[in-house]
């Protein structure tokens, strides 16, 4: 029988897309993050091995030039595992809506709209002063 199981990654997408229908503020800030944000991807699911590794690692973020690469730690239990309860079991550390909306509104702009003075900026930094 093949079954299509739920995975972390795909539970990250919904959070995602969960945080966009369900935005309140001002639309022009999605807006802005859809002209010249940096985009968050998800990624295949990091699978741990054992309960302990799972327990003590955290998920992996990495912040590339295109996107923000985010692949959610996971543990699967099998289904004969020796602990009933916890048998067939998938555990996920999932990136937070909240995480999600301060990518949006903040980090994921960085790139774009970040500013560093440099020489020929600097007659309109004494103008500013």
């Amino acid at each position: 029988m093949d079954v299509n199981e739920t995975t972390c990654q795909e539970l990250n997408q919904m959070a995602y897309k969960y945080v966009r229908e369900n935005f309140s503020g001002d639309k022009a800030v999605l807006d802005l993050y859809d002209q010249i944000g940096q985009p968050i991807e998800f990624i295949e699911d990091t699978n741990s091995p054992s309960g302990i590794l799972w327990v003590n690692e955290g998920s992996t973020y990495t912040n590339t030039t295109e996107s923000y690469q985010v692949s959610a730690r996971q543990l699967l239990s099998d289904v004969d595992f020796i602990v009933p309860k916890a048998a067939g079991m998938l555990y996920c550390k999932l990136m937070s809506p909240a995480r999600i909306l301060e990518w949006i509104m903040v980090d994921g702009l960085k790139q774009k709209m970040y500013w560093a003075p440099r020489a020929e900026d600097q007659e309109e930094i004494t103008f500013l002063q």
